[in-house]
């Protein structure tokens, strides 16, 4: 059975230093950065972090930084060759919302006269 108390209260200072402490993991981290592995190093837990980052404008905008640089390192080792192209261009649009499209292009000119026989 799980244990149960007070949950922990987090002051402005703790969440300051949270921030902080993610900022610090993206410097430091050599390879893809994952909010799980954060949580996981700093003992926290998830929905307690994004109910925090809700609240703070500093975390929000450190937790879009991590946002940013997985994307970089998907793209760049996508490009270079260092991850399968395949595998960063699905984790692009599984967890970034990136899309493939298709563009098509014409000249605008479309005749159809005469392309419909009507009987």
């Amino acid at each position: 059975m799980a244990k149960k108390g007070r949950p922990v209260k987090y002051d402005t200072k703790r969440i300051k230093q949270i921030a902080k402490d993610l900022d610090k993991y993206i410097q430091e981290n050599k390879k893809y950065p994952t909010i799980e592995e954060f949580l996981l190093k700093n003992n926290l837990v998830k929905d307690t972090f994004y109910r925090l980052v809700k609240k703070d404008k500093e975390l929000s905008d450190v937790l879009e930084k991590v946002r940013y640089t997985q994307i970089y390192f998907l793209v760049n080792g996508g490009l270079s060759g260092k991850l399968n192209s395949a595998f960063a261009k699905f984790i692009l649009s599984a967890k970034h919302d990136f899309i493939e499209t298709a563009g098509i292009q014409h000249s605008g000119n479309i005749n159809i006269k005469g392309a419909i026989n009507w009987k």
